[in-house]
């Protein structure tokens, strides 16, 4: 036998070994995921209904029925947490420049619902609706349960964020993400009771190891997948995916879903929760009974 073809024998002998000889999983159990089994997930808090990460749309969100108000984070020129999407203003406000470089009293005088635009019309232009701080969303709904994602990466607001979620008593209601390891690294290394999402880099080490047969070998400190149904042509979420996944003790969030047959086979595959614009499309297919109208659907 060459060489080469030792070489292959052992790599293969290796590989069925890892394949075969599975370590024990116990998967850990969350009061995060206590109260559903299936989790509707306001996108910056329902960003097609009202201006994103505001007030309103987390107040219409938890109107009606949402179980988790998702939204992001940026720090300001003072220190502060603001809860927005973009590092720049322009999209959201009236206004121009990077949020980083505002302070909270800068902020506080634009307006947040500037560019929200329905059918052509831009009802909120003449409103006062300000970017809240995270400190202000907590306040207003300390029985909710929220994914905060940090999308600032540098200078780290890792400790300023662990500070509000411990000072609101949210450890075990709030899950942080970022597309960034090393930034979810450092809130981790910051805050080490809080409950982190996975990072792209995180996803894509099990996408590879369950292509292998190995995603028994995964390990990551995350207790949620938040990822899209595919990327780059490439479909992530399929029946194997989603299994594998929950094994690990690991919940499937998926994002940002807005059309309700994709939400269907979502649910059918058996998914832990979906993120989206309309929270109100995904309660209507959850329950068909329930009237929105009325205020939406009861704990």
């Amino acid at each position: 036998m060459t060489l080469v073809k030792r070489a292959l024998w052992i790599v293969i002998l290796v590989w069925l070994g890892l394949f075969f000889w599975r370590p024990s999983v116990t998967a850990p159990q969350y009061v995060f995921f206590d109260s559903t089994e299936f989790d509707v997930i306001a996108h910056r808090g329902g960003k097609g209904l009202a201006p994103e990460n505001t007030l309103v749309a987390f107040a219409l969100a938890a109107e009606l029925g949402t179980d988790v108000l998702e939204l992001d984070v940026h720090g300001t020129a003072d220190g502060e947490l603001i809860v927005i999407h973009d590092a720049t203003l322009l999209r959201t406000t009236e206004a121009d420049g990077a949020v980083a470089e505002k302070t909270l009293t800068e902020l506080s005088h634009l307006n947040a619902g500037y560019r929200f635009e329905v059918e052509g019309q831009w009802p909120y232009r003449d409103a006062s609706v300000q970017l809240p701080t995270l400190n202000e969303v907590f306040s207003r709904h300390p029985n909710s349960r929220f994914i905060v994602e940090i999308k600032q990466v540098v200078p780290s607001i890792a400790e300023r964020l662990c500070q509000e979620i411990r000072q609101h008593n949210l450890l075990e209601h709030v899950i942080v993400g970022s597309f960034h390891t090393r930034t979810l690294e450092d809130f981790r290394a910051a805050c080490p009771q809080a409950l982190t999402s996975a990072s792209r880099g995180e996803v894509t080490e099990f996408f590879i190891l369950n292509l292998l047969g190995l995603s028994h070998w995964y390990d990551t400190e995350a207790v949620a997948f938040q990822v899209p149904l595919e990327f780059s042509g490439i479909t992530l979420v399929d029946e194997r995916f989603v299994r594998n996944v929950q094994a690990q003790g690991i919940a499937v969030q998926v994002w940002t879903i807005n059309d309700a047959d994709v939400m269907r086979g979502l649910i059918d595959l058996g998914v832990d929760g979906i993120i989206t614009d309309y929270p109100d499309r995904l309660i209507e297919l959850l329950d068909p009974t329930v009237d929105l109208s009325e205020g939406g659907r009861s704990e």
